[in-house]
């Protein structure tokens, strides 16, 4: 397990929720922190997500999702943060102004894990940044700007219904 508090840094990930944008509030949310949130999809058959894997379990294993994946040994890990965490693209500059994105997106994120002592919970996880390795946005599947996940999802439902009937 790692020392009371410790930073971590995840392997690259599928992005699957990144609140950045707007905080997660209760309303939203009810089961999680308020504040900005990340959830990344990891590979336990690869070398880097099984050690990270191995990892986050050590903290506490309650931290690793099952309930977003697609396929057998995949996982999910959450992060949240009170204050908005750094956010940069793959060459390391800043990115100020994050568009809306899509789930084929890959991340990195940056972790303080802080081990609880006496606690039967473990650990938790804060999210300090995250670095955007590939971002899918609206413009690079439809040609158009889709304001958000929900309209994006009634589109792609418009056009399987449209080329059903």
């Amino acid at each position: 397990m790692p020392a009371n508090t410790d930073y971590l840094v995840s392997p690259v990930g599928q992005i699957q929720f990144l609140a950045l944008n707007r905080k997660v509030t209760k309303g939203m949310a009810p089961d999680s922190p308020e504040g900005y949130a990340v959830r990344i999809k990891f590979d336990s058959a690869t070398t880097e997500g099984a050690a990270f894997k191995k990892t986050i379990n050590a903290v506490n294993p309650n931290l690793l999702g099952s309930k977003h994946v697609d396929n057998k040994g995949e996982y999910t890990v959450r992060a949240f943060s009170k204050f908005l965490p750094e956010v940069l693209d793959a060459t390391g500059n800043e990115i100020e102004d994050l568009p809306d994105f899509y789930g084929d997106s890959t991340g990195t994120a940056s972790m303080i894990i802080q081990v609880y002592t006496g606690n039967s919970m473990g650990g938790a996880i804060t999210l300090s940044g995250i670095v955007i390795h590939s971002l899918e946005t609206s413009e690079n599947h439809t040609g158009n700007t889709v304001t958000s996940g929900r309209d994006n999802l009634l589109q792609l439902m418009r056009e399987k219904l449209k080329n059903n009937s």
